[in-house]
């Protein structure tokens, strides 16, 4: 199909804009710190994510593009915002002592939000030796011991401060397999484990999936479970230095790097959880090009799988900061303007509306996402609750 369609009855131009973003502020309670047990104890803490959200997967919505800095040693570190680390002492080589319990992160509208507090653990030593051995975030969450969580119900029409989030409320007692496809070496599979309460999703564990090999995830004890899973590309990368202080900000991901996302080219599926679930994918495709001149973004439709149809094709313009670490680049973006097409449709003519709203010395991408479904192709509008399969690439400029 030609970009004419984008002037049918279907397409109706989506501008995002934010005037206002509201801080909201606070500190976790209840966690369990033993010093020196070779454990270091985090909580994320991550407001609600709405089907239509998971299925535009943003890491930035679970690790914050904002940095607080800490002291650790001699040397000062960043760290996501939204990560709270209660007071602790820890030891490699030298003892290290960590205490940044307050989190902080940002919304863009008024609104009540539900904020959700992950509390884990992971073991400093092994995170060392993997970034020594050139392990990107993702390769080493395996590591990582998620416990429990809480959540509070929050209000923001304003500035918010002095939450107490306790992390204890539910234990992750259960839990739900994954069984990769057999894949590349070039790839790394993720998957997360997720609970749906009252229309919004909160993860429980994340891990690393070999080819086709099975993991354990865990899960709320109770509710509604649900898989999150993605298909990107490996990273590797020197790591620099034996031990220089910055190995927080290369476990989480607080210091700039100049390299392109694993996530820019990324497929992946949502599907409730089962007792094994057995992801297939969508094909990656293309990086989309951007003819400037003509103001055109041209895009390659992945070919269909069994039980998935074309369902919608999004194109995205996103403010682009870049962010992450030396392991794992991670680009976090800002919606500034999307659009929708019913099916797969490959070329896009680009509106004045969006062309305006271009500010020169910023850096942007246009994202071109595929959306499956087994329901077929949406003839009105999309029903985020039929997605099943997405598979995205980006171009920046």
């Amino acid at each position: 199909m030609k970009s004419i369609l984008l002037f049918t009855a279907f397409m109706g131009w989506a501008l995002t804009t934010s005037a206002t973003t509201f801080e909201v502020k606070g500190t976790t309670t209840n966690t369990s710190v033993k010093n020196k047990d070779g454990l270091v104890d985090f909580s994320l803490i991550i407001p609600g994510m709405s089907q239509e959200q998971i299925v535009n997967f943003d890491l930035g919505r679970v690790i914050s593009p904002a940095n607080d800095q800490i002291k650790v040693a001699s040397y000062t570190i960043d760290l996501p915002s939204n990560l709270s680390l209660p007071q602790q002492t820890e030891s490699y080589f030298i003892s290290v002592n960590l205490n940044k319990p307050e989190f902080r992160f940002y919304v863009e509208s008024e609104d009540t939000y539900e904020v959700y507090a992950l509390y884990g653990r992971f073991p400093l030593n092994e995170m060392v030796k993997g970034f020594q051995n050139d392990k990107s975030i993702f390769e080493l969450v395996e590591y990582f011991d998620f416990l429990s969580g809480g959540m509070d119900t929050v209000q923001v029409k304003s500035n918010v401060t002095g939450l107490a989030i306790p992390v204890n409320e539910f234990n992750f007692t259960g839990e739900h397999s994954v069984k990769a496809p057999t894949y590349s070496q070039d790839k790394i599979m993720i998957s997360f484990s997720l609970f749906k309460e009252n229309n919004l999703f909160f993860p429980t564990d994340i891990k690393k999936v070999a080819s086709a090999k099975t993991v354990a995830l865990v899960q709320k004890e109770t509710g509604d479970h649900w898989n999150l899973s993605l298909m990107m590309n490996s990273t590797r990368s020197s790591f620099r230095d034996t031990f220089d202080g910055n190995i927080l900000s290369g476990v989480f991901g607080g210091y700039a790097a100049a390299k392109d996302s694993p996530l820019t080219q990324v497929s992946y599926t949502l599907a409730p959880a089962s007792a094994t679930v057995t992801p297939q994918f969508l094909s990656m495709i293309a990086v989309p090009t951007f003819d400037k001149t003509k103001w055109t973004v041209k895009a390659s439709a992945p070919a269909t799988i069994s039980g998935v149809m074309a369902y919608a094709t999004t194109l995205t313009l996103s403010e682009v900061t870049v962010g992450g670490s030396e392991n794992f680049p991670i680009d976090f973006k800002k919606t500034v303007w999307s659009t929708e097409v019913s099916g797969w449709v490959n070329d896009f003519q680009i509106p004045n509306e969006a062309k305006n709203l271009i500010v020169a010395g910023k850096t942007y991408s246009w994202d071109t996402a595929y959306l499956g479904s087994s329901a077929g192709a949406s003839t009105t509008q999309i029903d985020w609750t039929q997605v099943s399969h997405v598979t995205r690439n980006a171009v920046k400029f």
